[in-house]
């Protein structure tokens, strides 16, 4: 028989990228799983499912304490972890399962890729999120990639073995994003492993360019700059290309500051603007021919708000 997934969604409300998100996990081409889902409240007046929800109000609290409380609740010996904005690919769970037969692995993931349905802005920002030129590595999480082993995968995707998620504690209880990060970085630290497979895919529903696009990035960069404040001076060297985008943005705006005033700095300064715009619009450009300019406004928007947000984190209290 079939192992049995527990998968567990974490929403403030039922909404219609909820009732979509159960209705195509009711589509899975797996057959042993239960679906739990956790809202802020009692649910009233939900459409009728085919298969029986678990509900469980959680109260307001951090998506990551949600899905702790949905894993104390679960029946089964895998957690699927997916957003209530997302859905899955109607093979993600069979695909994923095969990959946790290795005991040497301990969670799967793969690429939540923009909906067809997604509107013009919302595709535009999953675009930006795909691009190299924006993301750097971490744009592999938007799009179809090769088989490897990365050094984090989005709770949006993230399927675990129940045993090992309990070993290490759960989500953080502080983080409002990251904590998927910090969950994998534990996971590590126990020698285990965690997995990218593009063919364990969902659909995440984007938020819409510029300014929702933006605010999101700006969180992601605060809540990953707080969580690099816990880790030692080692974790932080192991993990240095987290600073690479802020280090390097902060730099070069010092080198045209200072070409302002020392006229041997401004063909340097010159140049790099040239390079680094070249290389966004090409990027952009093959990407959408169409809508290149806003392409490459956004992945310039992109940068500076992941700076400010990682700022915003290194100043905050933990």
């Amino acid at each position: 028989m079939s192992k049995k997934v527990s998968i567990i969604i974490p929403i403030k409300e039922f909404d219609t990228y909820a009732k979509e998100c159960i209705r195509k996990c009711e589509s899975l081409d797996y057959d042993n799983f239960e679906i739990i889902l956790l809202p802020d409240f009692a649910l009233e007046n939900i459409p009728k499912f085919k298969k029986e929800l678990k509900i469980i109000p959680t109260g307001k609290i951090l998506p990551g304490l949600k899905r702790n409380i949905g894993v104390n609740h679960a029946e089964g010996v895998i957690c699927a972890f997916i957003d209530a904005d997302a859905f899955p690919d109607r093979n993600w769970i069979r695909k994923a399962i095969v990959f946790l037969e290795d005991e040497n692995i301990a969670a799967v993931g793969g690429p939540n890729l923009t909906p067809e349905d997604d509107s013009l802005a919302q595709k535009l920002s999953g675009i930006i999120l795909s691009c190299w030129t924006a993301l750097g590595k971490f744009s592999t999480r938007y799009k179809i990639f090769r088989l490897y082993y990365p050094m984090e995968l989005p709770s949006c995707n993230f399927i675990i073995k129940k045993e090992i998620f309990k070993k290490i504690g759960g989500f953080s209880s502080d983080l409002l994003t990251a904590e998927d990060a910090e969950l994998c970085f534990n996971i590590k630290k126990i020698g285990k492993k965690i997995l990218y497979s593009p063919e364990v895919m969902v659909f995440h529903h984007r938020r819409p360019i510029f300014k929702l696009h933006f605010q999101q990035i700006f969180i992601y960069a605060r809540d990953k700059s707080k969580l690099l404040k816990k880790l030692s001076w080692k974790e932080k060297l192991e993990r240095v290309c987290y600073y690479v985008l802020p280090i390097g943005l902060i730099s070069f705006l010092t080198i045209i500051i200072l070409s302002l005033f020392l006229k041997k700095l401004l063909k340097f300064s010159i140049s790099m603007i040239g390079i680094y715009t070249f290389l966004i619009l090409i990027e952009s450009f093959t990407k959408n021919k169409r809508y290149f300019y806003l392409l490459g406004t956004g992945i310039v928007g992109t940068h500076f708000s992941y700076l400010l947000g990682f700022l915003k984190g290194m100043i905050e209290k933990r």
